[in-house]
This record gives C-alpha cells, structure tokens and sequence, in this order.
C-alpha cells in the first residue's frame, strides 16, 4: 500500500470516527513551550519529573499529518503518558520531522489546503523561527546535519526523487540531488544518517512496491543504492549500534532490522498495525506511528530494545504518523 493511499485511507476513517484533535497551545512567535491545561501538569514540573530519571529524559513529537504535533515524555516504563504540550502554529499537515542536535525541531508539511513547507523550531519554541517553501513539491521527511544544513526528501513531476539541500539559515535550495529515475511514479520515504555521516534517503514505487535506499556521502550528489533486499518499508532509522531499521508501506506492519552493512535483514517482526513513520533511539528502542481500526492498535507503537511486540502504545486510540525523538 502507498503512503498516499495510506493517507487517504487514515484520513477518511478519522472523519468518520470524528476524532477530536488534542487542545493547541502555540503563543506569539518565538514563545517557549506551555503546558496542555488540565492533561500534563506544568512543563516545567513534567521537566523536573523526566530528569529525576535519566533513562526517560527523552521526549518524543508525534505528528498527525492535519493539524499538529504533540510532545510526549519516551519511556517504555510510562503506559500511554499523557502528553506535555501541543504545537499547532506552523504545522499546516505535518508529517515527516527531524531534531537536530540543538534540539531544534524540523516539521514537513506536505501536500494539502495550503504550499507546502519545512517549519523550523528552536528547541523549546512552539512558534516557527523559519518556515522553508522555496524548491518544495511533495516533500514528506527532513533532515538536518551537524553544521545546520537541511536536506528535505521530495519528489517532483511524480516521479522524480531528489534530495532539496538548504544552506545553514537559507530559505532558498543551494542545490538539489536527483536520485535514480525509477521510470514510474516515485513517493519519498524516509530519512536519516549513518555512523560515517552518509545521507540515507528511503523511496517507494507503488507501481511496483520496491522499496530502495540510497547513500550519500557528505558533500556527494551521487546516490548509492544499498541494494537491500526485503525491506519492511520507505521509513528508517539508525541505532547507536548502527543497525538500520526500515518498516513502513508496502509491508505495513513489518519492520525488517539491517546490520551495519548488511543487505539481508537480522531479523524481522510484525508491529499487528500499519506504521506509518519510525525513529528509533540510540539504546534500540523502536517508535512507529501505527494504525489498525480493526484491532484497536493505533496511536504510537513502542517497541523495547531486541523485542519483537509492542511494550506500550503513546497516544493510544489517536492518530500518528511522523515521529522523533529529541529532549527538554
């Protein structure tokens, strides 16, 4: 199944359940981040609560791809924790995101009502310091380097797949990749970097299901297809381990895990819900924005390091797609 019928699909079953999108909490631009009334207490007593353990400093942004991305503390030991902010301003249809060593948050809006874009927040804002539309067509994942570059997978005339790089600060593309012409239509997967600092960019052809990963090495604009054979889908991520994890349409549920340059996955296992977008933390600890209405599966699967079913599900009941982990 394509992420756009996915989406097609999430959307039109979230009409008909009416579900009611969590309270917004944006402020003026640059204003730091509020606390949701009367769900997660004050952010800074939920702050305090999070440092007390070192494990559960994370927190994870969750995407709903229509109107915002909630804050979530990350912690396998927290059934389904109550959320700790939501940010609506800028987030148009997000989607893919990314967080940046600064702790800045990088947020895809794609195709919808309004241009598509990247909205970028400093870490702790909930108002966009920049918001990035110049070279965008169908963007759906992002990701920022070390020095501030952002690169941005996108797809343009339907079938062409290319990586849109911006210049630290830029608005404007300083120049863009083209990836492999598949010769049919293309839709951009995920994204993330490995332990050498290549670019790893995931794509997906519905016409044919083939899911292809393609390495750039820094300052490169040659794609190098990794050549992986039985991914679980155009979604991925990195360990600390270096262990690459891909889930995601056209497998659905299935998450196949990749050893540091393995072409064959390690192993495999089925999440029971559709996964939309993964990230995963350094320890191993998988996060997937899943669904399944039959099962009841839906919100965001966390799955503990080396286990093969879901330890606890955040947000449970809700709707998500993009996902990521960052910190206070």
């Amino acid at each position: 199944m394509s992420y756009e019928s996915s989406r097609g699909r999430h959307l039109e079953a979230l009409v008909v359940a009416l579900f009611v999108s969590l309270a917004g909490c944006a402020g003026t631009t640059g204003s730091s981040l509020a606390p949701q009334t009367q769900v997660g207490g004050s952010l800074a007593s939920s702050a305090a609560a999070l440092r007390r353990d070192a494990h559960a400093e994370k927190v994870l942004y969750v995407s709903n791809s229509l109107s915002d991305v909630t804050v979530f503390p990350a912690s396998i030991h927290a059934s389904n924790p109550p959320p700790l902010v939501t940010i609506t301003d800028g987030t148009t249809r997000p989607e893919g995101m990314w967080v940046d060593r600064k702790g800045t948050l990088y947020v895809v809006n794609g195709v919808g009502q309004k241009p598509v874009s990247v909205a970028e927040y400093e870490r702790g804002k909930t108002s966009p310091d920049r918001t990035i539309e110049s070279g965008l067509v169908a963007p759906s994942a992002v990701a920022a380097g070390g020095d501030g570059t952002v690169y941005v997978n996108d797809v343009h005339e339907t079938k062409t797949g290319v990586v849109v790089v911006y210049g630290p600060g830029q608005p404007a593309p300083e120049r863009t990749i083209t990836l492999p012409d598949p010769a049919y239509a293309l839709q951009a997967g995920g994204m993330t970097f490995d332990a050498r600092g290549n670019l790893l960019v995931a794509t997906l052809a519905p016409e044919t299901n083939a899911v292809h990963v393609f390495s750039i090495a820094p300052g490169s604009s040659q794609p190098v297809d990794l050549g992986l054979q039985g991914a679980g889908g155009a979604s991925i991520a990195i360990d600390g381990a270096g262990n690459l994890y891909t889930a995601g349409a056209p497998n659905d549920d299935t998450v196949a895990v990749y050893a540091p340059g393995a072409t064959t996955p390690s192993r495999t296992f089925q999440l029971g819900a559709q996964a939309n977008f993964i990230t995963v933390a350094t320890k191993g600890t998988l996060y997937a924005g899943v669904i399944n209405e039959r099962t009841g599966v839906t919100g965001v699967a966390e799955v503990a390091p080396g286990a093969t079913t879901i330890s606890n599900l955040i947000d449970k009941g809700k709707y998500a797609y993009g996902v990521a982990l960052g910190s206070l």
